[in-house]
């Protein structure tokens, strides 16, 4: 008899649909009637109110087919987008005319759409939720170099742009992403009130590049603009509010709060089949319209994965939805806030290859060893309680696990959505307390998403959540004494709320930081070269080899570096070279002593092939290094993971982390705060400025003397 696996630990991200180098089928897209889209059985009364969560929706959906400048090609798909969404919406949330506004072809101007966003969306109140819905050509265009100089984009950068009806007519922009920024923080930072909690949801069916093709007998379009535009000047962004934003001579970002879901990444074309509209929004409208959800929809988290899927498997890998959030949002929130998230926090099962599996990996926390061979429940959607069947675990790869049915069951519906009792590692905490009524909010939030199995309570716990009549703390006990790492006042909702949500910071760090390698793997490290160079205080470079089998706590994989803060930041830099046979993808992860998670390798869509060789980071391209500029410290540790996979990762970005900074070991207040505005992106991305950085240039001297021959 297998185990089953009754120690749930923690997380629910993302996952990674059908791996490259499949062997590759005919194409044909999948096409979803109608009828099968919408298929709501009762009325729900978000659906009587048009109200989410008691709150409501309101929505600018935009389809272009036809564009003004006969150099930019026509669509055929995106006003059926525009008309499928709506239909899905209105059946399912009830949302009444009123708060549901569309553009389509000569209305979806640049002025007409900017006009019915302020107009459309003045209108929300705090807590309601907004829609952006675009669906037609997508572009880029280089982007100001203001942008580059303050360090938002790299040289070279680009602006991703929706292009509108009338764009390249006498001089019309494209829509930027920086004005599209701008638009959501008026909303959400008016400067006639205080902030209003406004959840902002955009989804994007447009591409940044491509080619026509035509497949299978149906026509299929690339909606790319390919159009060689050129930068404009930083007072065209809208009303030139960017110029205003300037400090020290540098542009800044306005704070924002937001979830995107686009078709496709950057690198790929998002396509369009000219019997049914874009794939992207047919896929959306087919998930959403399904009964199978019940009154409630799926997480943000959830719907992406399921989508991603289907996609992936409809295009045979040549389409990949992309997704990301910023700000005060909660991923694992029900999309659109349509229902309450207090199901239990569980994975669900997604269809890879054929073959049904689990989206979650080993970068949330689960590890091959220890869960090999189990049995894991499987539910149904609407019961969480009753498994319908037990799968066993395989193998796990890094965002993702395999399981096996058992062969005697009924075979699952492949449209139908079925949830995993499998969770991450949960992060062991302390939790002590002396304010009865400030613990009831802990104890209450944590029984809910996305709090839910995320933590495990326990007394020798290396932190600790220090609850008062003051407020919430959060202690490390470390081998040498006790920390503290953050703190806040107050004693309500928010404020525990606020506490779970830095607590779970510390969790997605730890499950990061306990990657391990598994026992058996397809990829050799023996063939993976990592190689980790730093400059010491007399300018020598020293070369270090990572232990080609290493784990997380080897000892071989540990270095000892002195630092003087007299002569500021270490300069170092990781190399790789790929040894083996295959095509791999490598992912570089820093985590620092703030529980920050950066990317360091920031070209991580890029495939590596057989015997190639790349820096994966420098530091002193930013003229930073190692170190610490707090006097009181004696050392740190910092931790680098090299990560490498022969498939790519669905979200990269999922790794990134903002941890405590500045705040790091403060109790600060949550009264009056405000939303910070972004700085240039941060010269140290954990990483300490060069005191003494070497010049950019050099010189040799060359004397020739010229004797008169005697």
């Amino acid at each position: 008899m297998k185990p089953k696996y009754n120690d749930l630990q923690t997380s629910r991200e993302k996952f990674k649909p059908k791996g490259i180098g499949e062997k590759k089928e005919k194409f044909t897209p999948e096409v979803f009637p109608d009828e099968q889209m919408i298929a709501v059985t009762e009325e729900t009364e978000a659906m009587k109110t048009g109200k989410t969560l008691g709150k409501k929706t309101y929505v600018l959906s935009i389809g272009i087919n036809k564009y003004q400048h006969e150099r930019i090609p026509q669509l055929n798909g995106c006003v059926k987008d525009v008309e499928r969404l709506e239909k899905v919406l209105k059946s399912r949330l009830g949302i009444p005319d009123a708060q549901y506004k569309t553009l389509q072809n000569e209305a979806a101007t640049r002025k007409g759409i900017i006009d019915a966003f302020r107009d459309h969306f003045s209108q929300l109140k705090d807590g309601d939720t907004a829609i952006l819905h675009y669906s037609g050509h997508g572009s880029q265009e280089p982007v100001t170099q203001d942008f580059i100089d303050a360090r938002h984009e790299v040289p070279y950068g680009k602006n991703e742009v929706i292009v509108c009806h009338d764009s390249r007519q006498d001089g019309i922009y494209n829509i930027a992403d920086k004005e599209l920024r701008w638009l959501i923080h008026a909303l959400q930072y008016p400067a006639d009130g205080p902030p209003r909690h406004i959840h902002f949801v955009a989804l994007f069916d447009c591409c940044h590049s491509g080619s026509m093709l035509r497949l299978s007998g149906e026509e299929i379009k690339v909606r790319l603009d390919n159009y060689a535009y050129e930068a404009r000047p930083l007072a065209a962004y809208l009303g030139g509010q960017y110029v205003k934003t300037k400090k020290n001579g540098e542009v800044q970002l306005p704070p924002v709060n937001y979830i995107s879901m686009t078709a496709c990444s950057p690198n790929e074309s998002a396509i369009e089949m000219a019997s049914s509209g874009g794939l992207f929004t047919t896929t959306l409208c087919e998930v959403l319209g399904s009964a199978y959800w019940g009154n409630r929809f799926p997480s943000y988290t959830d719907l992406y994965s399921i989508i991603q899927h289907k996609i992936k498997n409809n295009t045979h890998n040549r389409q990949t939805p992309h997704f990301e959030y910023a700000g005060r949002v909660n991923p694992s929130d029900c999309f659109l806030q349509f229902g309450d998230a207090v199901t239990p926090h569980y994975p669900s099962l997604v269809r890879r290859a054929g073959e049904w599996g689990i989206a979650l990996g080993a970068i949330h926390g689960i590890v091959a060893d220890t869960v090999a061979g189990f049995e894991i429940p499987i539910f149904e959607l609407s019961n969480t309680t009753d498994p319908i069947a037990y799968a066993v675990v395989t193998g796990v790869e890094l965002e993702y696990t395999q399981i096996q049915l058992p062969s005697d069951i009924i075979p699952l519906n492949p449209i139908k959505t079925y949830l995993a009792g499998l969770v991450g590692r949960l992060l062991p905490v302390q939790i002590n307390s002396s304010a009865s009524e400030a613990s009831a909010w802990v104890n209450a939030l944590l029984e809910n998403s996305p709090y839910q199995n995320r933590f495990l309570h326990t007394a020798d716990a290396a932190f600790e959540l220090r609850i008062t009549g003051d407020g919430y703390t959060i202690y490390s006990h470390a081998p040498k004494a006790e920390e503290l790492i953050y703190g806040v006042l107050g004693t309500g909702e928010a404020a525990a709320r606020h506490i779970l949500d830095q607590l779970s910071k510390i969790a997605k760090w730890e499950q990061i930081n306990h990657i391990q390698n598994p026992k058996r793997q397809n990829i050799n490290p023996e063939e993976i070269s990592v190689n980790f160079l730093y400059e010491d205080a007399d300018e020598n470079e020293i070369s270090y080899f990572l232990a080609p089998d290493q784990q997380h706590d080897s000892p071989f994989s540990q270095i000892t570096i002195s630092f003087d803060p007299e002569i500021g930041g270490i300069p170092f830099k990781i190399e790789l070279k790929n040894n083996s046979k295959s095509k791999l993808w490598f992912y570089l992860i820093h985590l620092d002593r703030k529980f920050s998670i950066y990317q360091k390798h920031e070209n991580f869509i890029k495939e590596f092939f057989p015997e190639e060789e790349m820096t994966l980071y420098d530091s002193y391209s930013n003229r930073t290094g190692l170190g610490f500029e707090d006097a009181s410290l004696t050392e740190v540790l910092d931790v680098f993971l090299v990560i490498g996979s022969k498939e790519e990762l669905s979200i990269p970005a999922a790794f990134e982390q903002k941890g405590f900074g500045a705040d790091f070991g403060q109790i600060i207040s949550l009264k009056g705060r405000e939303p910070q505005w972004e700085r240039p992106k941060a010269k140290t991305r954990g990483e300490i400025a060069l005191k003494r950085p070497k010049a950019n240039w050099m010189v040799k001297r060359l004397e020739v003397r010229v004797v008169k021959k005697e």
